[in-house]
């Protein structure tokens, strides 16, 4: 199983993404529905475009133990559509927020409004939670484990993402 080394680094003057030690342009195709995107996957393989980034999910079984399945799928998908792709997966720590919140309600983000100053609770775990960042750390973890394992081929990298769309931002509306 091969993994890629990817980073960036300067070449000519200008920060450049290396893969394998080789310059590469960085063009990248992102399409967020994985599941929707196999024809433009083809197209922008056909046009020597191989890198993909999408929105890969992970999940809970009832038991607590960590679900990769979905992710797993979205990947075979991804690699039937493109058996060159490199896949760079978008991976929320902000999946468990649900029963997040109601296992831990003192660890969850609590929104001001700036001009009311009423409190809300956001829907996601507090990013300043020590706990939340242990329990998603060791999910990640697990599942960059099982990735290299599985997908190390087609692995360049991990694109973390927490908090209000993915950003690691604590809010898209007035609040503080």
């Amino acid at each position: 199983m091969t993994v890629h080394d990817a980073e960036v680094r300067e070449h000519q003057g200008a920060p450049t993404q290396f893969i394998n030690g080789r310059p590469h342009p960085g063009l990248a195709f992102f399409f967020a529905r994985v599941k929707d995107s196999a024809d433009d996957i083809r197209r922008f393989a056909d046009a020597g475009i191989h890198l993909f980034s999408g929105c890969f999910g992970v999940g809970r079984w009832d038991d607590g133990r960590w679900n990769f399945d979905g992710a797993r799928e979205l990947f075979d998908y991804v690699i039937a559509a493109n058996p060159r792709a490199l896949i760079l997966p978008r991976v929320g720590v902000h999946w468990a927020s649900r029963p997040w919140s109601e296992t831990h309600p003192d660890e969850i983000q609590v929104d001001v409004h700036p001009r009311t100053g009423v409190r809300e609770q956001a829907r996601w775990f507090s990013f300043s939670s020590p706990t939340a960042r242990r329990v998603f750390g060791e999910a990640l973890r697990e599942f960059i484990r099982d990735c290299e394992t599985r997908y190390g081929d087609h692995t360049i990298g991990y694109h973390l993402i927490a908090g209000d769309s993915g950003e690691c931002s604590y809010g898209w509306h007035p609040a503080l």
